[in-house]
């Protein structure tokens, strides 16, 4: 009697999961989704199609959080799920931290910062809890500003 079974299909037209990417993979899964050339892309991102082939390809790392943030934003996915591929150590992730928020002065305050920042990029708040809380830290802003003048 011969073997009639089907043989284990490991074909490439398997779609990987997300923990299975690299963060370059992952790039250009969302980029050719969202019908992105990689010209367009490099494009908008003001950056060269080079650069971003690249990182599509391994051969350079994806290692600035502010490109990281730019990417997800123009593709229009969560910034959390392409930072879980890219490794960053804390010192890179906090690179744009500080550069938004220059007053830092304490590690506390840039601790806060971090976690916040964390917060907001995780895709873990609702559109309400997110609007709930840039209103609240909107009024909290405009009251120190008040509490500042009065010194």
């Amino acid at each position: 009697m011969s073997d009639h079974s089907i043989p284990f299909n490991n074909h490439k037209d398997t779609v990987p999961s997300t923990t299975d990417l690299t963060p370059g993979q992952y790039l250009r899964e969302k980029r050719l989704q969202r019908g992105y050339s990689i010209r367009k892309l490099a494009e908008e991102a003001n950056c060269s199609a080079s650069y971003l082939n690249r990182i599509e390809h391994g051969q350079r790392r994806l290692d600035s959080m502010a490109n990281i943030i730019l990417l997800a934003s123009i593709l229009d996915f969560p910034v959390s799920e392409l930072l879980q591929l890219t490794n960053l150590s804390d010192a890179e992730m906090l690179s744009p931290i500080r550069t938004a928020f220059p007053s830092i002065q304490t590690s506390h305050q840039e601790t806060v910062i971090t976690k916040f920042a964390s917060l907001i990029t995780s895709g873990a708040l609702s559109e309400e809890q997110m609007d709930q809380l840039i209103f609240n830290a909107t009024a909290f802003k405009e009251y120190c500003q008040k509490c500042n003048q009065h010194k």
